[in-house]
């Protein structure tokens, strides 16, 4: 009988612990200045494009039209952004696109003048009700808002970065003032802070949304992280063969601390960057997945089981008459994997 693999994830307090004054403050201001707003721009992780959803935004900007931007697609599986597409087109009446900042030779990628012509469509089929378009752009930390609109920025206008970027969460603390990105017809964005959302309860959520980034690493518990990243890892050969070359293993690893070990090694042969602890040799080893080093993944299920699942349980949730809205309430898909008898977890909160 084939052995079936485990992972119980710890509390979801020691994933998510970080819910600062400011992203409150964010939202509060959203819901003040929402009758400001003529679009939302929402920004989310292609590797999580339903985890990465925050159900408070649907909340305080009510039926403002959104478009949807999965960012970070060239760190996202190709076949799981496919079949996601192929859902949301049949499911969902927003808008969405799957996007980069950046292309592999440092320049803009060309999903952003996708992202462009989207939005000048938009302005130009409402010149006659406005004369300036304003669009919030939203989303978790750490998913790409202020990239996307810097790339934006240098695609309509021709001039540099408007918005602080950085590899890690919590950089942007204060809804900015607008940002002109386009002339005739005018569109200006405005970047906001990135929020989490605090009542996630599933704790693989949790791991998810703190693997990519979109939580403070110094306040999570890094080393469940990697221990979660390992067993997605091992469900991939492709990725397999990525680490175990990567840190010179004769074989996958099974367990968390022996695959630290070789972490920390790889770092004194300079394969990776050096680390001399186990937290530093876990942060090491979720900072290389982040970097695409172990090939594309994508962490939700968006198989067409798993979609269909999800999608039963949350479209329209929240939106009086169903608009089409896809945020993710409990973790269903990761309770099916459970049922399937590949991962088994607890919903333990402290």
């Amino acid at each position: 009988m084939q052995k079936s693999a485990l992972f119980v994830p710890p509390p979801v307090s020691r994933i998510l612990p970080w819910f600062p004054k400011h992203q409150q403050n964010t939202l509060r201001l959203l819901r003040d200045g929402i009758h400001h707003v003529d679009l939302v721009l929402e920004v989310r992780d292609a590797r999580i494009p339903l985890s990465s959803a925050n159900a408070q935004f649907q909340e305080v900007l009510g039926r403002r039209e959104r478009i949807i931007v999965f960012n970070k697609q060239d760190l996202a599986n190709q076949n799981m952004t496919q079949t996601l597409a192929s859902t949301l087109t049949k499911e969902t009446s927003d808008k969405f696109i799957f996007a980069c900042s950046k292309s592999k030779t440092g320049g803009i990628h060309s999903s952003v003048k996708r992202v462009m012509a989207m939005l000048v469509e938009k302005a130009k089929a409402n010149q006659q009700r406005m004369h300036d378009m304003s669009i919030v752009v939203v989303g978790l930390p750490n998913v790409g808002k202020s990239s996307i609109i810097n790339a934006l920025r240098n695609v309509g206008t021709n001039k540099g970065k408007a918005s602080q970027v950085a590899n890690f969460a919590g950089v942007t603390r204060a809804i900015q003032t607008k940002v002109k990105i386009h002339s005739d017809p005018n569109i200006y964005l405005v970047d906001t802070p990135g929020v989490l959302n605090p009542q996630v309860k599933s704790p693989i959520q949790g791991l998810r949304v703190a693997l990519v980034g979109c939580t403070k690493d110094n306040l999570s518990d890094e080393i469940a992280i990697a221990e979660y990243l390992l067993f997605r890892l091992n469900q991939s050969k492709v990725a397999i063969q990525s680490y175990a070359s990567l840190l010179a293993l004769d074989a996958p690893a099974t367990q968390i601390h022996p695959l630290l070990m070789s972490v920390v090694a790889a770092g004194r042969a300079q394969r990776v960057p050096q680390s001399s602890s186990m937290a530093e040799a876990a942060h090491v080893f979720i900072s290389l997945f982040r970097k695409g080093a172990f090939g594309p993944l994508t962490l939700d299920d968006c198989s067409p089981e798993g979609m269909a699942e999800l999608l039963a349980e949350i479209v329209g949730a929240g939106v009086e008459g169903g608009a089409g809205v896809v945020t993710p309430g409990r973790d269903l898909s990761m309770q099916r994997e459970g049922l399937n008898g590949r991962i088994l977890y607890s919903l333990e909160n402290e």
